[in-house]
């Protein structure tokens, strides 16, 4: 299904591989959750899909766990 801007609400995140793109390690903080599987972030170095270019993927490290990133999508700003 696809995700629709209005099915989340107004948040920003910052896109920090503009500032750099070979940022590898990042802190964030979640503003948003839904499912446990979805969440938007105030920052961000993973690059979202879109123009036919595959999203980044790799793990966030929460509690001593590393929860890994499948995908990722810009919807609006977030």
């Amino acid at each position: 299904m696809e995700k629709r801007r209005e099915d989340y609400p107004d948040i920003k995140t910052r896109p920090l591989y503009y500032d750099d793109g070979s940022i590898r390690d990042f802190n964030a903080l979640v503003l948003f959750s839904r499912g446990g599987n979805e969440i938007i972030t105030n920052q961000t170095a993973f690059y979202p899909e879109g123009g036919g270019q595959p999203c980044d993927t790799g793990y966030f490290t929460y509690g001593g766990r590393n929860i890994r990133v499948m995908h990722v999508k810009k919807v609006g700003d977030a």
